[in-house]
């Protein structure tokens, strides 16, 4: 995850990026925690850990980031548009498909 202040979405879809600048502009910008959840971990470990401290703040909003993230196209407007106006913590996030393949392990 990336902390930016800009709009670097057109950046990242490049396939090339090969731009130093914005590679250091990348490094510069990079989290590898929020709020004491570690970051840049495989998302069975993420989960394993929000579980651990289901009371942190920021876990509505990174579960929210990442069902934004890995759900079907039809899915993201509605998704977004139930966020409006809200606080992380006031939102319904369904549930992902990784926690859901782990409820099935």
């Amino acid at each position: 995850m990336y902390l930016s202040d800009r709009d670097i979405y057109e950046d990242l879809l490049k396939e090339d990026i090969g731009d130093d600048a914005f590679t250091e502009y990348l490094h510069a910008h990079y989290m590898d925690s929020l709020n004491g959840l570690e970051l840049g971990i495989e998302y069975e470990e993420f989960f394993e850990s929000i579980a651990e401290d289901p009371e942190n703040p920021a876990t509505a909003l990174l579960r929210y980031l990442i069902a934004l993230a890995r759900c079907d196209w039809d899915s993201v407007e509605p998704l977004i548009k139930a966020a409006e106006g809200k606080y992380a913590d006031e939102l319904e996030i369904p549930a992902i498909d990784i926690e859901e393949e782990m409820d099935k392990e």
